[in-house]
């Protein structure tokens, strides 16, 4: 069962609202105007704090709030890609140049280590101790003859 006025045989019908037409809620000026849409997506866990201050903006107050800021930002001037890699390379070159006279005051800084005395061990077998006597040197001469050295 229908829940609207009309009936089945009546055909619909547009209804003007006041003030809908373009032409009567704008001004003569803002009517020919053409409108282009910046958007942004905000994601709660990495941009809660724009989140937060959007949502303190009063909603009619919200659009000059944006323009106030995108226009301050392009007075201020962003950087070209250019400009960004000609500062980081100046801050690269700056940083080398420094870099010898930190290390030298770095290493200055370091303990120097000396070199530890080695104690010589008194009780090494001496020569006459090591050598081979004549039998024991003989038998192994014949061995390496058998063997085919």
């Amino acid at each position: 069962m229908p829940t609207s006025r009309r009936t089945q045989n009546e055909p619909f019908r547009k209804v003007r609202k006041a003030g809908r037409n373009l032409s009567e809620a704008m001004s003569k000026t803002q009517a020919g105007r053409e409108k282009t849409t910046l958007s942004l997506k905000a994601h709660p866990d990495t941009d809660a704090d724009l989140i937060a201050w959007w949502q303190a903006i009063p909603a009619g107050a919200r659009s000059d709030a944006l323009r106030t800021l995108i226009r301050s930002g392009l007075r201020e001037g962003y950087p070209t890609p250019v400009e960004r890699v000609l500062a980081d390379t100046s801050w690269l070159r700056e940083a080398l140049m420094e870099l010898p006279a930190y290390l030298e005051g770095l290493l200055s800084r370091v303990p120097r280590a000396e070199p530890v005395p080695v104690a010589v061990n008194p009780e090494t077998p001496d020569e006459a101790q090591t050598r081979l006597d004549q039998a024991s040197a003989a038998r192994r001469r014949a061995h390496v003859k058998q063997r085919g050295w």
